[in-house]
């Protein structure tokens, strides 16, 4: 006897077909930036989120242009590399096939089908953009632009993808007419950016004219350069800026009753001013030359040993009534005397408000 089993009212029901999803990764922090380099191993990988793995196919074409909203344009028509697997590599050509210009761009695609033969939905795929070479910017720095003068350059490089230890930097200096000059070495500048370093130079120009300072960061195939254009001047003398007491005007006499103390508590200049400008060695101090000239005398007495700002006087080894002048002179590393005539109380610099000397007439009372 045959029984026949009937479900009233049961069905069966296929379940219900989810579109599968992948995410691509990519190897490095600067591939995941979009941003590749000529010559340079790209790796990526398209791993599922939902569904299971299919079939998998990688193009990638070099392309020549971008325009203004980051679009490749001059692709070559036929991919340089393909690939079926789930993980896919490809070097970065240095110039596209059909037009044989220089790559600025990876138009990277990936047609993906699960285990179904469904079109899979991709997450994270992107248009890569070929990067020049290292970033990299100079600075400088100087009290002053002048001949024996330090003029100090840093340098802060760095890549978005490589550490910037594997950046070579290389620094050359041309001082005026084309000459090589050597740079010295100054203590790295440690950042707190772990995708940049800073390395510093010292240029101390020996003669006055245009310098040219030019740095290259290196990253394999890729350069980046970057210049430092200045001019040099020659070393000026130094120039009296203030001075203790106040100069009576032309015709009159600084009265003294007692001791008194004549300064210069100011002298400007690019190298030896006072007070010094930097503990720098290359820094010296301004030098002093004090002089007086007695009651009836015809020849100045040069004070020896007095060579600081200060000169110290007492009026005791005089009379009441004696006319005489105190005079200070000021001078930097060059030692140059001042070029006016001995019988003029203040000289200047023809041409300028630069002070080599100033002279106090005073009055003994």
């Amino acid at each position: 006897m045959v029984v026949g089993l009937a479900c009233t009212g049961c069905f069966y029901v296929d379940p219900i077909y989810r579109q599968s999803m992948l995410e691509v990764s990519y190897g490095t922090d600067s591939e995941r930036s979009g941003h590749v380099r000529r010559d340079e191993l790209v790796t990526v990988r398209a791993n599922y989120q939902t569904g299971n793995a299919g079939d998998y196919h990688w193009r990638a074409r070099f392309c020549s242009q971008l325009d203004a909203d980051q679009l490749p344009h001059g692709c070559d028509a036929q991919p340089s590399y393909t690939g079926e697997a789930a993980g896919f590599a490809f070097v970065v050509g240095a110039k596209t096939h059909d037009l044989g210009e220089p790559t600025q761009a990876v138009d990277l695609e990936l047609d993906a089908y699960d285990d179904h033969g469904a079109v899979t939905q991709v997450r994270g795929l992107q248009t890569l953009i070929v990067i020049a070479g290292p970033t990299l910017a100079l600075t400088r720095s100087a009290h002053s632009y002048t001949v024996l003068g330090p003029i100090d350059l840093v340098a802060t490089y760095g890549d978005t993808g490589a550490p910037p230890a594997d950046i070579t930097l290389t620094w050359a200096a041309t001082a005026p007419g084309g000459r090589r000059f050597a740079l010295s070495d100054e203590t790295p500048i440690l950042g707190s950016d772990p995708t940049s370093s800073q390395a510093a130079k010292r240029l101390v120009p020996d003669t006055a004219g245009s310098w040219k300072v030019t740095v290259t960061a290196s990253y394999r195939t890729t350069t980046t350069e970057q210049d430092a254009m200045f001019d040099v001047a020659e070393d000026q003398p130094p120039c009296l800026v203030a001075w203790q007491p106040a100069v009576p005007p032309d015709g009159a006499r600084l009265p003294i009753t007692g001791p008194v103390l004549f300064q210069v508590p100011l002298v400007d200049d690019d190298l030896d001013a006072y007070p010094p400008v930097s503990p720098d060695p290359l820094f010296h101090t301004a030098s002093f030359a004090w002089s007086i000239l007695r009651p009836g005398a015809s020849q100045r007495e040069p004070l020896t040993g007095a060579t600081g700002n200060t000169l110290a006087f007492d009026p005791g080894a005089f009379s009441p009534g004696d006319d005489l002048e105190v005079r200070v002179e000021v001078f930097d590393r060059h030692a140059t005397k001042p070029a006016c005539p001995d019988d003029q109380a203040v000289c200047s610099i023809p041409a300028s408000a630069c002070i080599q000397r100033q002279t106090w007439r005073v009055e003994v009372r």
